[in-house]
């Protein structure tokens, strides 16, 4: 497995695997009660999925535990914060998927004087929406007067 988080020209491979990872999935139940039945769910729509997981960015490249070579870890760090305050972001997990997601908690620290970050990363999915534009007519115009008003 590989987890990377993409963002335009930025990318971050994780260097060193989490122990376990978390992806929660929802829906937005509600639920109200009925006088003759008793309470009853409303069914709802699907809540944006959720990741988390926590590991670090090594100093020092270990083949036992990095999956790969890294930037020195207050690099990753800058990386990420970078991610973070852009619009989106990819976040692939490699036989998992690949979703749109935007960053809203990192925290990091460093805690054994082994120059050593570890941190804890959460993503929510990002889902756009679209809406419709309408056409606003004035009164007392129609809609072919006010197009060739702006065509002229």
């Amino acid at each position: 497995m590989q987890i990377w988080i993409k963002s335009g020209s930025r990318s971050l491979r994780f260097p060193v695997l989490p122990a376990e990872y978390s992806i929660r999935l929802g829906r937005d139940i509600e639920t109200v009660t009925v006088n003759a039945i008793g309470e009853v769910d409303l069914g709802g729509k699907r809540t944006l999925d959720e990741f988390s997981f926590s590991s670090f960015f090594p100093k020092n490249f270990d083949p036992y535990y990095c999956d790969c070579r890294s930037a020195a870890p207050m690099q990753c760090v800058d990386t990420v914060q970078k991610i973070m305050r852009s619009s989106t972001a990819r976040l692939i997990l490699t036989g998992v998927g690949s979703f749109r997601v935007r960053i809203p908690s990192f925290e990091y620290k460093e805690n054994d004087g082994s120059g050593d970050v570890y941190f804890d990363i959460s993503f929510k999915e990002h889902r756009p929406i679209s809406v419709p534009s309408s056409d606003v007519v004035r009164i007392g115009e129609t809609k072919e007067n006010t197009i060739s008003k702006e065509l002229t």
